[in-house]
């Protein structure tokens, strides 16, 4: 792994990153059918004023992601 992988929890808002590695069994299947797929890009476009959850934009679609199942991705950031 390289030194700028974070997890999606970590991603600046409005930053898109890359999908390295989906890390828990217990949620995997829930986020690979929202489209969560390694290699997919996803972008961190709101959060609430206590920043749980976060709205993310993911293949064409906007959706809701908990800071606990967000820290469980890990990604790698890019422009």
């Amino acid at each position: 792994m390289t030194d700028n992988i974070i997890s999606l929890d970590k991603l600046p808002l409005l930053k898109r990153g890359r999908i390295v590695k989906i890390g828990s069994d217990d949620i995997k299947n829930r986020l690979l059918d929202l489209g969560l797929v390694e290699g997919a890009t996803i972008q961190a476009l709101y959060e609430n004023a206590f920043s749980n959850p976060r709205a993310y934009y993911i293949r064409d679609t906007l959706i809701a992601i908990r800071k606990r199942e967000a820290s469980l991705i890990l990604v790698e950031p890019y422009d």
